[in-house]
């Protein structure tokens, strides 16, 4: 009999153990299903709040409309404009005869807008023999003047900055110059040589932000009365052979020709060249 009694001790402690474990798992399941429930419940009112939060944006945000395509006659009589308004400066620049005589004015698109910049040499007011490269942009429906720098170096190596642009002055020995998009990069670069005995080389390169920024800038500066042969890359001094190859890569890169006088650089053709006269540039602005 106490065996007995001991076993069904045993017994009764098993099956409260069981019943235990049994109701725990119980409570934990109905838990589980209770929590899972209210997540699933709150992520629908999430969604649904955030469906109508994107259904008052859309009917209360007015869409972007797509911008005018500006008509070529709007701009085209900006220009007109601006080159009347300078025509006796523009055609008293009257001392670089290229091919079919001067060619002082040249529309090409340099920002890639879809909209031609106007570039004209025109002379200096009360100067005979000095003139300087102009260009203008058109935004927000007129014509706007486009500053530029290029920089000089002395033969001390010193640096400045020449706020007027590319400047042509009538002497013997005289500017060359060659206007133009790099065709490996589109940037605007203008190459300028001037010299006999000695010859002082540029070629400045921009980029197009708002208006036109100073990227590169090389410079050589040559003399056969003493054989120097100085190279600058932005300012700073390099050796000949790097120097030589900077000038090399900027002359590979010659793309659309903007401007030029005939022979400007050693072989680089200019037949391509966009520039045209003062009459002809009226006729295509009409």
């Amino acid at each position: 009999e106490e065996v007995m009694e001991r076993l069904s001790d045993k017994w009764t402690v098993v099956l409260i153990v069981v019943l235990m474990i049994t109701l725990t798992t119980s409570i934990s399941v109905a838990g589980y299903n209770f929590i899972y429930k209210d997540v699933i419940k709150n992520i629908k009112a999430m969604n649904s709040e955030k469906k109508q939060q994107e259904e008052h944006k859309a009917k209360t945000v007015k869409k972007k409309k797509p911008k005018k395509k500006i008509k070529s006659s709007v701009w085209k009589k900006e220009y007109k404009r601006i080159l009347e308004e300078n025509a006796s400066a523009i055609k008293g620049y009257n001392w670089q005869q290229s091919s079919g005589g001067v060619k002082n004015v040249s529309m090409v698109d340099i920002n890639g807008d879809g909209i031609k910049e106007l570039f004209f040499m025109k002379r200096d007011a009360g100067e005979s023999g000095n003139a300087h490269l102009n260009i203008y942009t058109f935004a927000n429906g007129k014509a706007r003047q486009l500053s530029y720098s290029m920089s000089n170096i002395d033969r001390a190596g010193k640096v400045t900055a020449d706020g007027s642009g590319l400047s042509d002055f009538n002497a013997a020995s005289g500017v060359r110059y060659l206007v133009y998009l790099n065709k490996n990069n589109g940037n605007f670069c203008i190459y300028k040589v001037f010299g006999d005995t000695y010859q002082d080389r540029y070629v400045e390169e921009y980029s197009f932000a708002g208006g036109l920024v100073n990227k590169k800038h090389i410079f050589n500066h040559y003399s056969d009365m003493d054989s120097s042969d100085l190279y600058y890359v932005n300012k700073t001094k390099v050796s000949a052979a790097f120097g030589k190859k900077a000038f090399d890569e900027a002359k590979s890169g010659v793309g659309t020709i903007i401007m030029a006088c005939d022979s400007a650089w050693k072989n680089v053709s200019t037949a391509g060249n966009m520039a045209m006269n003062y009459t002809q540039a009226i006729r295509a602005l009409s």
